[in-house]
Formats: structure tokens, C-alpha cells, sequence
């Protein structure tokens, strides 16, 4: 992944980010766990890196796949239905 796709994709995020992400959708409603707070005690803010290498901190959603500004899916990313 190289280019504007790779300043979307989130590479790694902090301590608990993953598991607050747990079944997210790209859009609500879904089965994913309520926001919670972060490593950093504020509700919903996380920390996180992409794959162009920039960080981010800020207001995350975590009950779907975006937010700030890139994605935990990989762009263009179309998951199978049956």
C-alpha cells in the first residue's frame, strides 16, 4: 500500500483501541461494544499511526471502521456477503 491509500489505513493504535473496535461495521447498527475511554481517559480519543507513517490523536468512533481521517479496514476494501 503506497500513496494517499496508505495515509488512510491505521497501522497500530494504542493500548485497547483494537479490542474497543471489536466488531466494528462501516456503519451503524452493528454488534460492536459501546465507546469507552481511552488509554488517556478521555471518551473516545485514541492515538494512532498510519501507514504513510503519521499520527494522529482525536475522537474516534469505534463502533465503525473510520475516523480521523483514515480506516481500520484496508481502502477500497469490499468485505464478501453471503
Amino acid at each position: 500500500m503506497v500513496g494517499g491509500e496508505a495515509s488512510q489505513f491505521i497501522l497500530w493504535g494504542e493500548q485497547a483501541f483494537y479490542t474497543a473496535a471489536y466488531r466494528a461495521t462501516p456503519t451503524l447498527p452493528n454488534m460492536a461494544l459501546p465507546q469507552r475511554e481511552g488509554w488517556h481517559r478521555h471518551f473516545s480519543y485514541w492515538s494512532m499511526s498510519f501507514a504513510d507513517t503519521h499520527v494522529a490523536h482525536g475522537y474516534f468512533d469505534t463502533r465503525t471502521i473510520y475516523g480521523l481521517g483514515g480506516t481500520l479496514w484496508q481502502p477500497g476494501f469490499v468485505p464478501i456477503t453471503q
